[in-house]
């Protein structure tokens, strides 16, 4: 399939791999790393989420960023709802790792 899958849909990155890499950066910017660690680096309130594409997938972790308490009625963390549909996704498809492998 080769480095870059386009996708022709609005209000979704339109390259996966761009998709992860904002991803990481939104992950930084919108302070995740406070509470949550990633590959070893961040915080130890929250869960850390290296692996948190093994147990959700993309969909499943844009719904509990937007709104944490109600998948988990006892989330500590916060809504994120005010994030756009194309920040949810980028910061699933990082999380998620489904481009991970493809960049390094």
């Amino acid at each position: 399939m080769g480095k870059y899958f386009y996708i022709f849909l609005p209000c979704i990155c339109l390259v996966l791999s761009g998709c992860f890499s904002n991803g990481a950066v939104l992950f930084m910017e919108k302070g995740c790393q406070g509470c949550h660690s990633f590959q070893g680096n961040g915080g130890n309130m929250g869960p850390d989420l290296t692996a948190v594409g093994a147990r959700m997938n993309q969909e499943e972790i844009q719904q509990y960023i937007k709104n944490p308490s109600k998948i988990n009625s006892r989330a500590r963390m916060p809504s994120y709802e005010k994030l756009t549909s194309a920040e949810l996704k980028a910061l699933a498809v990082f999380l998620a790792g489904s481009e991970r492998d493809s960049l390094h």
